[in-house]
C-alpha cells in the first residue's frame, strides 16, 4: 500500500493520563478510513494529533514525506494548511457571521477572485443542501444546518486529507446519508479519516475500519464486497415484511399483517357510516389518513447499496494557499470590524472598562499636570538678577561713623570684582486703569509682585510684541508680569484675554505724577518692568522726580543749547518745571531734591514735561549713590547672587559695628517652589500611579474576559489555518475601533468637563491638562488597550488549536 500518512509509535498524554499508547499505522492517499470506538477510546485525539491541531511528545507523524515536529510551529502550520481540512461535531463556526462569510473566510489564504469564491461557495452549499441559507447568520441555524455548513467549509478547497470527527452526530438519517455519500465520493481521490461510534455507518461507507480502545488499535481491517444499508428512520410500513391472513364474511372482512407471534383482539362497530374500534387488550391504535407521516406500501423495504451512495455527485478542484495563513489588510480590517458586531454583549464589558480607564486616567494625569505645572508666579515675585540689601548700625557706633563705614561698603562693591551694580529699592505700586462698561465706570487695579529693571537689561531680541522705548516715559513689560496680573481673577483681569492688550496702555504712579506707557512686551523669564534709568531714580527717591537734560531736549528741541554744570558754590545746576519755579523759589534758587541732594536752579521749562528737575546726564551715578547711601536700603543687580551675599556677609564680619541683611527673593521663592512642587509631585505620583494601576487592572480583567469569550472565534481562525499574526491583527483592529469610540471621546469629554469646572472660580477646583499631555494620554491609553487586549489573545494563540477550540462553548 502506498503511504501518504505514517505514524510510528505515536504517544499522547494529558498530564498523567495516557490517551495514545504507541500507535503505529499508515494511510494511503485515498479512501475512507473510519476510526471506530466508544467515547474516550482515543479516536478524536488521534485525528487531532495526526491533523496537526494538537501536540504530541512521543513517536512521529509523517505526511507526504514531511515529518511533523509535534509542536505548533511553522512546519506543522504549513503541512496542515496545504493538505488538511476539518469537520467537527461542534461545528466551530463564527456564529455572528453569515453562512457565506464563514465559507469565504476559509478561502482567505487562497487569493481567489470574488467570482471564483462565489462559484466555489455556492457549489458546496448546494451540495449539502444549504444554498438557500447562504445569507443567514449561523446563530439562526439549527444544529443540523450548522453541521452541514461546517462540512461545506471543510470541503471548500478540496484538501488532500479530510479529518471528520463525528460529522453526522447532529444530522438526521437522510442528511447523514447525503453527507456520507459526498465524503465517499471525495474519498475516491483523497483521504478521508472519519472518527465515529456508529458501526452501521462505518460498515456501509468505510473502505477500512480501525477500531480503538484505550488508545490502542484493537482491529484494522479492509472492507470489501457489496454492502447495503437499511434506513431506520423510514416511517413507511412495507407489507411484504409481514405475515398476512384474511378474516371475514360477506358483511365484513379484514386483512391482518403481523410478525410471527403477533396477535390482536379488536371490537369493531359500524354505525351509520362511522367505524368505532376498541382494542380489547389495551393495544395502541393509530389511524393512517392523509395527514399521517406513516404510510402503507405494498412492497419490500428498499436497501441502499454502495452503488447508490456512489451516485452522489461531487467535483471540486483542489487549490493551494498562496499566502500560507496570512490575510490581506482589507480582510483584516473587514474581519476586525465584523467581529465587534458579532461579539454583541461580550463587547460591553471591555468597552465600559476602556471608557472608565480613560476617564480616571485623564483625571489622574490632569491632577498630576496641575501639580507638575505648579505656577511659579505665585512663589516668585522678583527678578532673578535682583538682590535686596539693607545695611543697619549696631548700638555701639555713632551715626557719623556708621555712615562712613556703611557708605564705604556700599560703594565698594563696584571695586570688588563682582559683576554687579547698585539700583534703587522701589516701593511704588502703579495703578492700571481700564475704561470698561458705562455702568462700571473706569476700573483700576494695582500691579504688584514684580521688579523694576533698567531698560538696557532687555533688547529687541527678547520682544514678543511691540517695540523698544523711544523716550523715558515708555516702558517694556515682561509677559510674566502681565500674565500674573491677568491670573488674579479680578473683574478687571478677567476682562483682559490677551497680554497684548496692554500695549499702548499707561500705568500711573500717582504720588510721582508719572505715567509710563507700555510700548513693548518681552519674554525674559522674569517678572519685571523695564524702565529708563533716570525714571528709576525718580521712582526710587523720596524726593521729587528728576530727568536728564538729554530727555528734555528730546522732548523739546528748543532747549538744545542749554548746558548744565556746577554753580560757584559747587552745587549741581538744574532746571525746574515752571510750577516749581513760580511757587517754591527759595534764597538763591537752591532746591532740595531729597535724599540729601541739593540743586541750584538756573532756569525753568514747561509744566508739560512731568519731572520736577532736569539735571546733567552725568549726575546719574551721583544721584544714585546719594540715594543708596542715604537710605542704606537698595538693590544690587547681578548675575552672581551668591557672590553678592558673600561680599556683604564678609563686610559684616569685618565691621562688627554694622549689620547687613541680604535677601534674594527670587532664590528663596524658587527654593520654596521647588520644595513644594517636589513634595506635591511625590504625593500625586503615588495617587496617580495607584489610580492608573487600578484602572489598568480593571481593563486587563475586562480584556481577558473578552479574549476568553472570544476563544471560540480564535479557535475557528486557527482551525482554518489563519496565521497567528493575522489573527492578532484582526483583534488589534477590533481594539483600535473600540478605543476610537470609547477612549478618545471619553478622554476629550473628561478634559472638557475638568476645564469647565476649573474655570468656575467659586468651585475651588483646579485642574489643568495641556493639549500635548492630553494627546499623549490618549495615545498611551490606546497603546495600553492594544497591549492589554492583545496579550491574552497571544496567550490563547500559543495553545494547540484542538485544545483552544474546546473553549468555544464557554
Amino acid at each position: 500500500m502506498e503511504k501518504f500518512i505514517s505514524l510510528e509509535k505515536l504517544k499522547k498524554s494529558y498530564g498523567r493520563h495516557k490517551v495514545l499508547e504507541g500507535v503505529s499505522v499508515s494511510f494511503a492517499p485515498t479512501g475512507l478510513v473510519c476510526l471506530l470506538g466508544e467515547s474516550g477510546s482515543g479516536k478524536t485525539t488521534l485525528i487531532n494529533t495526526v491533523g496537526g491541531i494538537d501536540t504530541f511528545r512521543g513517536g512521529s507523524v509523517t505526511v507526504g514525506g514531511n515529518k511533523m515536529t509535534g509542536r505548533m510551529d511553522r512546519r506543522t502550520e504549513s503541512i496542515r494548511n496545504r493538505n488538511f481540512g476539518y469537520i467537527f461535531q461542534n461545528y466551530y463556526l463564527l456564529s455572528g457571521q453569515t453562512v457565506y462569510e464563514n465559507l469565504r473566510l476559509a478561502l482567505a489564504p487562497y487569493g481567489l477572485s470574488p467570482d471564483e469564491e462565489k462559484s466555489r461557495i455556492e457549489y458546496l452549499l448546494d451540495s449539502v443542501g444549504m444554498l438557500k441559507y447562504r445569507k443567514r447568520r449561523v446563530s439562526m441555524l439549527s444544529g443540523g444546518q450548522q453541521q452541514r455548513v461546517a462540512i461545506a467549509r471543510a470541503l471548500i478547497r478540496s484538501p488532500q486529507v479530510i479529518f471528520a470527527d463525528e460529522p453526522t452526530g447532529n444530522l438526521d438519517e437522510a442528511a447523514t446519508m447525503r453527507v456520507m455519500s459526498i465524503l465517499k465520493k471525495v474519498s475516491r481521490s483523497r483521504l478521508v479519516l472519519l472518527a465515529t461510534h456508529e458501526r452501521r455507518i462505518a460498515e456501509f461507507f468505510a473502505d477500512r475500519i480501525i477500531s480503538l480502545r484505550d488508545g490502542v488499535i484493537t482491529e484494522d481491517r479492509e472492507i470489501t464486497g457489496k454492502r447495503s444499508y437499511t434506513r431506520t428512520d423510514d416511517t413507511a410500513l412495507y407489507l411484504k415484511e409481514y405475515d398476512n391472513s384474511r378474516i371475514g364474511n360477506e358483511k365484513a372482512y379484514m386483512d391482518f399483517y403481523g410478525r410471527p407471534g403477533d396477535s390482536v383482539s379488536l371490537t369493531v362497530v359500524c354505525d351509520r357510516g362511522k367505524v368505532f374500534v376498541r382494542a380489547d387488550h389495551g393495544e395502541k391504535l393509530a389511524v393512517i389518513d392523509g395527514s399521517s407521516e406513516a404510510r402503507i406500501v405494498d412492497d419490500e423495504r428498499p436497501e441502499i447499496t454502495d452503488n447508490d451512495a456512489a451516485d452522489e455527485s461531487f467535483e471540486l478542484e483542489n487549490i493551494a494557499p498562496v499566502r500560507t495563513g496570512r490575510l490581506t489588510a482589507k480582510q483584516i480590517l473587514s474581519m476586525g470590524a465584523a467581529s465587534i458586531a458579532s461579539m454583541g454583549k461580550r463587547m460591553i464589558m471591555p468597552a465600559v472598562a476602556m471608557l472608565l480607564t480613560a476617564v480616571f486616567s485623564v483625571i489622574a494625569v490632569a491632577d498630576f499636570e496641575t501639580v507638575r505645572n505648579l505656577d511659579m508666579r505665585s512663589f516668585i515675585q522678583s527678578d532673578s538678577r535682583a538682590v535686596d540689601v539693607t545695611v543697619e548700625k549696631n548700638a555701639l557706633i555713632s551715626y557719623l561713623a556708621f555712615d562712613e563705614t556703611a557708605n564705604g561698603i556700599i560703594t565698594g562693591i563696584s571695586e570688588s570684582g563682582i559683576n554687579a551694580e547698585l539700583w534703587p529699592r522701589f516701593t511704588a505700586e502703579p495703578t492700571y486703569k481700564l475704561d470698561g462698561f458705562y455702568q462700571l465706570g473706569s476700573l483700576s487695579s494695582k500691579f504688584y509682585g514684580y521688579s523694576y529693571m533698567p531698560i538696557d537689561y532687555v533688547d529687541e531680541s527678547s520682544l514678543v510684541a511691540g517695540r523698544m522705548p523711544e523716550n523715558p516715559l515708555e516702558a517694556v513689560a515682561d509677559v510674566w508680569m502681565l500674565q500674573s496680573f491677568m491670573d488674579r481673577k479680578t473683574i478687571m483681569s478677567q476682562s483682559i484675554t490677551d497680554y497684548r492688550s496692554f500695549l499702548g496702555d499707561g500705568i500711573v504712579f500717582t504720588g510721582k505724577g508719572i505715567t509710563l506707557t507700555i510700548v513693548g512686551i518681552c519674554d525674559t523669564g522674569n517678572t519685571s518692568l523695564y524702565i529708563d534709568r533716570f525714571v528709576g531714580l525718580s521712582l526710587g527717591m523720596s524726593g521729587n522726580p528728576v530727568a536728564p537734560l538729554s530727555s528734555l531736549i528730546q522732548a523739546y528741541p528748543e532747549y538744545a543749547g542749554i548746558t548744565l554744570g556746577k554753580s560757584e558754590s559747587g552745587m549741581p545746576e538744574a532746571l525746574v518745571n515752571k510750577h516749581t519755579w513760580d511757587y517754591t523759589t527759595r534764597g538763591e534758587n537752591a532746591y532740595s531734591a531729597g535724599n540729601g541732594l541739593h540743586f541750584m536752579a538756573t532756569g525753568f521749562y514747561s509744566d508739560d514735561f512731568p519731572f520736577t528737575y532736569v539735571v546733567s546726564d552725568e549726575l546719574y551715578e551721583v544721584i544714585l549713590n546719594a540715594m543708596v547711601c542715604s537710605t542704606k536700603s537698595f538693590t544690587v543687580l547681578t548675575d552672581d547672587p551668591a557672590a553678592v551675599r558673600q561680599y556683604f556677609k564678609s563686610s559684616e564680619t569685618e565691621h562688627d559695628t554694622i549689620r547687613c541683611t541680604v535677601d534674594y527673593d527670587y532664590g528663596d521663592g524658587k527654593a520654596s517652589y521647588d520644595r513644594q512642587r517636589s513634595e506635591r509631585l511625590s504625593a500625586r505620583a503615588v495617587v496617580t500611579g495607584a489610580i492608573l494601576l487600578m484602572s489598568l487592572a480593571v481593563l486587563f480583567t475586562a480584556m481577558k474576559y473578552s479574549a476568553v469569550r472570544s476563544a471560540g472565534d480564535i479557535g475557528v481562525y486557527r482551525l482554518l489555518g489563519i496565521g497567528k499574526s493575522s489573527i492578532s491583527a484582526v483583534f488589534a483592529v477590533q481594539i483600535l475601533i473600540t478605543s476610537a469610540f470609547t477612549t478618545l471621546p471619553g478622554s476629550l469629554a473628561t478634559a472638557g468637563v475638568l476645564t469647565l469646572l476649573s474655570s468656575v472660580q467659586s468651585l475651588g477646583i483646579e485642574y489643568s491638562i495641556t493639549l500635548p499631555a492630553l494627546a499623549l494620554t490618549v495615545l498611551a491609553l490606546t497603546a495600553a488597550n492594544l497591549f492589554i487586549g492583545i496579550a491574552p489573545v497571544i496567550s490563547l494563540l500559543h495553545m494547540p488549536p484542538a485544545r483552544l477550540s474546546a473553549k468555544y462553548d464557554i
